[in-house]
């Protein structure tokens, strides 16, 4: 029997399609399957444990268990989505191994200290403020992270005639960097609805420097296919009107060159006699 790669009213019933692009994405059932096919292969999840961060209605939980998954957890603080995605999982797939949880992440990372193979995070990171403590979180608990991310570009929206191209592309790959905003970004907040909630963005580069302080490399391959595949959400566009995303896939790796940083050199005395600096 070949493998679905979705039940259909996980696809018909997504209220994203509604939502006007400059509140974010505008969901296609393309785009679902693009992002799926992408970031998390049949080859990559068979066999392997799944912990979806904003779960929504469990899109991903069924294409997951479609493709052989051993289990699935989603996490989901809108009760709507929540319910929605249980009736949907309930009816598709009985019997299998999922949980569905109705909870904030603080709430969620405190009461839950699990380890996945792989983390699926879409759409969730930007309405997060202290995006060390989420990234150590998701770290914490996977070998292998699939995550999307808002680009910081509000405060360029006034002057991006002033950039040049050599600098706009260094802020968008190589600059680690971090906007804060009150009441600019919309979050999906129910059927057919958003809110207006204050907001970080961090860039490409800081977003991948996170994940080397907890032992994970990444690359921005997905990046640059999703630019192709999906060019008017994924980029950083001279657009005060598009948002603009990336994406990252990251893996623990021994090998990753963490940062140095000071309480951790303090502690090594081989690194901090390697980096002392001597005034004299």
């Amino acid at each position: 029997m070949s493998m679905k790669q979705f039940n259909e009213e996980l696809l018909s019933t997504d209220w994203r399609r509604n939502r006007p692009q400059k509140f974010g994405f505008r969901m296609t059932d393309q785009k679902t399957i693009h992002k799926h096919q992408r970031l998390l292969p049949p080859e990559l999840v068979k066999g392997k444990t799944i912990l979806d961060i904003g779960s929504y209605i469990s899109q991903t939980g069924d294409w997951c268990l479609n493709h052989g998954a051993t289990k699935y957890t989603g996490v989901e603080i809108i009760k709507e989505f929540a319910d929605r995605g249980i009736e949907l999982m309930e009816k598709y797939h009985p019997g299998e191994n999922w949980n569905i949880i109705t909870a904030s992440l603080e709430d969620y990372f405190k009461q839950h200290k699990e380890k996945y193979d792989i983390i699926f995070c879409w759409g969730v990171s930007f309405s997060q403020i202290d995006h060390a403590w989420f990234i150590k979180n998701l770290c914490d608990r996977a070998d292998h992270i699939a995550l999307n991310w808002r680009h910081p570009k509000v405060m360029w929206n006034e002057n991006q005639h002033e950039i040049s191209d050599e600098l706009w592309k260094k802020l968008e790959y190589e600059i680690p960097y971090q906007e804060w905003q009150e009441d600019e970004m919309t979050q999906t907040a129910g059927k057919n609805a958003s809110v207006y909630c204050a907001s970080v963005h961090t860039s490409l580069k800081a977003v991948q420097l996170l994940m080397r302080m907890n032992g994970f490399t990444s690359n921005t391959d997905s990046y640059e296919f999703f630019k192709k595949v999906m060019p008017e959400d994924i980029g950083m566009f001279r657009d005060k009107n598009r948002p603009g995303f990336f994406v990252l896939e990251g893996t623990r790796d021994k090998a990753a060159a963490r940062p140095n940083l000071f309480n951790e050199m303090y502690n090594k005395p081989e690194v901090w006699n390697e980096k002392w600096i001597d005034w004299s």
